[in-house]
C-alpha cells in the first residue's frame, strides 16, 4: 500500500478572533476532524468558517491559514497510490460528520498505533485513515457549495450572532431570527445545528459572562448588576446565575474580590 502516515496527533489553539496564525502551504495530504470551533480558516485566500464536527481535506499545495481558536485531530500522509488518490479531492472539501464519536475513534487508533510502531499496527493505522477518507469518496453530507450547510448560510447565522453580541442586553433570540429575515423555527434549529447551542441559551450566556465581570470590576449592587446585565427580574437571574456557576452571586463575588 503506497500511503504514508507523515504527522498525526491533537491541535489546539486558542487564539482570539482578531490573531492570523502563520501562512503556510501544504506539502502533504492533510485530514482534520474539528471537535472545537471559534474562528475562521483560510485556504488559497477563501475564508471558511471553522466548524464543529467537521471533517476536512486539504490537498497539497494550499495555501493556509487561521484565525481564532479551535481543536482538531489530524493525520498529514503522502500517497502514491493510484486508487486511493482517485477518491481524494482534488481541492478543499468538507463533510458534516453523522457520528463524531466513531471518527475521534479513529483518529485516537492511528495515534495510539502509530506511536506503538509495529508493521502490524502501522497497517492498522492506515487502515483506520482509509475509513477517514472513504468519508470524502463517498460525498455524504457534503458542506460545501450551495447546500443548506453552505457558507452562505453560515454568513447569514455570523450576521444574526453580531447583531446578538451587540444587542443581547435589550432584545430577544426571535428578533436576531427576523433580523436576517429567516423563520424563527429554522433559526432556531441552523443557530443550535451551528453553534452547538440554542440562541437563547447563547444570549443567556453572553449576560451571565458580563454579570461576572460586572460583579468583579464593579461597585455594583447585585439587582444592579442583574438589571446592567439584561435581566429584568433579579430572582429569575439569581437562579441563573448559580444554575450556571454552581454559587450565588454574592458568593461569587466574595470569591474572586481581591
Amino acid at each position: 500500500m503506497n500511503i504514508k502516515i507523515e504527522k498525526y496527533g491533537y491541535f489546539n489553539l486558542d487564539n482570539e478572533l482578531n490573531v492570523l496564525t502563520p501562512q503556510r502551504n501544504t506539502t502533504l495530504y492533510e485530514v482534520e476532524f474539528i471537535t472545537r470551533a471559534n474562528g475562521f480558516n483560510y485556504s488559497n485566500k477563501k475564508e471558511y468558517p471553522i466548524l464543529p464536527n467537521r471533517l476536512i481535506f486539504y490537498p497539497i499545495g494550499v495555501r493556509r491559514y487561521a484565525r481564532g481558536g479551535f481543536g482538531c485531530w489530524y493525520v498529514h500522509f503522502s500517497c502514491s497510490d493510484v486508487f486511493v488518490n482517485s477518491c481524494l479531492p482534488a481541492k478543499r472539501k468538507s463533510v458534516i460528520v453523522a457520528d463524531p464519536q466513531v471518527l475521534t475513534s479513529s483518529f485516537q487508533s492511528i495515534v495510539k498505533k502509530m506511536i506503538a510502531g509495529s508493521s502490524a499496527d502501522v497497517l492498522a493505522a492506515l487502515s483506520a485513515l482509509l475509513y477517514i477518507i472513504s468519508h470524502f469518496a463517498e460525498g455524504a453530507c457534503a458542506d460545501d457549495g450551495n447546500s443548506l450547510n453552505s457558507e452562505s448560510t453560515f454568513t447569514k447565522l455570523e450576521l444574526a450572532k453580531n447583531f446578538i453580541d451587540l444587542n443581547f442586553k435589550n432584545i430577544s433570540w426571535k428578533m436576531a431570527a427576523d433580523h436576517i429575515g429567516y423563520s424563527h423555527t429554522y433559526f432556531h434549529n441552523l443557530f443550535k445545528k451551528y453553534f452547538l447551542q440554542t440562541p437563547h441559551e447563547y444570549i443567556i450566556g453572553l449576560k451571565i459572562n458580563l454579570s461576572k465581570k460586572l460583579l468583579i470590576t464593579t461597585n455594583y449592587t447585585v439587582p444592579q448588576v442583574a438589571e446592567e446585565s439584561g435581566f429584568n427580574n433579579f430572582t429569575y437571574f439569581s437562579y441563573l446565575f448559580k444554575k450556571k456557576t454552581t454559587v450565588s452571586p454574592l458568593t461569587f463575588r466574595k470569591t474572586y474580590l481581591p
